[in-house]
């Protein structure tokens, strides 16, 4: 796919992601206005709509980066950026929060460059890959050749990551792909390593 391939798709993307927040706004808007009612206040109607909140959410969250889903994240436009590690983990935690996948990873006070939705889009599908074989843990280390964000590992989370990394199709195979096609991107790369015992899936990028 050429780049004027690409831009067209992303434009026609764009019109899509415009008419799909339109749409999400009014639901939104409607949530909001059911809230105030004072049967949703309280029982077993507020945990529904509140159930029904969250899932906007998590469609708005998919909404903010369309394009890069379905665009090559090699090849996407984005410029590079200054940003601090600490704001990158709250947008990775965020977007967590609505899928939604428990996140444990704390960031040390660090600012780097970088294509920050590309980033973030990875570390988010990264864990929501490994949220299917228990919680995500990890942590952010900044040296003189990049920024390394380690994922550490349970038995079953390494044997699910090497059996969708060995086997992987439907949305498994697009999130691996997406991973791989950001790492390219940022000149970085993605590591499987250990064993059952001790293992660890790295996402090493550069500055």
């Amino acid at each position: 796919m050429n780049s004027q391939d690409l831009d067209d798709r992303s434009r026609r993307l764009a019109l899509l992601k415009h008419d799909l927040n339109n749409v999400l706004t009014g639901v939104k808007t409607g949530l909001e206005l059911m809230a105030m009612e004072e049967v949703f206040e309280s029982g077993e109607l507020k945990d529904d709509l509140d159930d029904i909140v969250k899932a906007s959410r998590r469609l708005g969250a998919m909404l903010e980066d369309l394009n890069l889903v379905f665009c090559d994240a090699a090849k996407a436009t984005h410029p590079p950026s200054m940003t601090s590690l600490g704001s990158i983990v709250e947008e990775w935690k965020r977007q967590a929060s609505w899928h939604p996948y428990a996140l444990n990873v704390e960031a040390p006070d660090a600012e780097f460059k970088t294509h920050t939705p590309i980033l973030v889009r990875a570390l988010f599908y990264a864990g929501q890959l490994l949220a299917e074989a228990g919680p995500v843990n990890a942590s952010v280390r900044p040296t003189d050749a990049g920024i390394t964000f380690v994922f550490h590992l349970s038995s079953e989370q390494f044997d699910h990551m090497t059996a969708m990394r060995d086997d992987a199709e439907g949305r498994g195979e697009m999130m691996l792909n997406f991973i791989s096609n950001a790492m390219e991107r940022l000149q970085g790369r993605a590591i499987l390593k250990g064993d059952s015992d001790k293992a660890f899936y790295v996402l090493q990028v550069k500055p």
